[in-house]
C-alpha cells in the first residue's frame, strides 16, 4: 500500500464516516478498538535488542496483545536481548545448520495464570 487511514479517535460516528469513505475510495483503513471497520489489525510489538514479537488478537482484544506484550519484554528481558544480538552477530558467517546449532539448548517455558473471573 502506499497510502492507507488510520482513526485513532475512539469516535464510532466518526470511525464510521472515515471508514466508508477510505473504502470507497480502495484505501485500507485501521479504527482504534473498531475491527469490524479495520482492514487490518495492529499488533503489540516486543522489542527485545533484534527480536521482534508481534502479537496479535485481530483486534478483538487489544488490552490482551498489549498485556502479553510487557510480559514477555519483562520476562524475557535484557539477557534474551543479548542472545538476540549475539546471534545476529554470528549469522553473516555461519551455515545455516551452525545458526541451528547455535539453539540448541534454548527452550522457553510458560506458565499461565487465568484471571479469576474466567473460572
Amino acid at each position: 500500500w502506499s497510502t492507507f487511514v488510520l482513526v485513532s479517535a475512539r469516535d464510532p460516528a466518526l470511525a464510521a464516516r472515515v471508514s466508508a469513505a477510505a473504502r470507497a475510495r480502495g484505501v485500507p483503513v485501521w479504527c482504534s478498538d473498531d475491527p469490524a471497520r479495520s482492514d487490518f489489525a495492529m499488533p503489540a510489538v516486543a522489542q527485545l535488542g533484534p527480536v521482534r514479537l508481534a502479537i496479535s488478537t485481530a483486534g478483538g482484544a487489544p488490552a490482551l496483545a498489549g498485556r502479553l506484550r510487557a510480559i514477555f519484554e519483562a520476562q524475557l528481558g535484557a539477557r534474551f536481548a543479548e542472545v538476540g544480538s549475539a546471534l545476529a552477530a554470528r549469522r553473516p558467517s555461519q551455515t545455516i545448520d551452525e545458526r541451528r546449532a547455535d539453539l540448541d539448548g534454548f527452550d522457553l517455558e510458560l506458565r499461565v495464570r487465568y484471571p479469576d473471573w474466567f473460572e
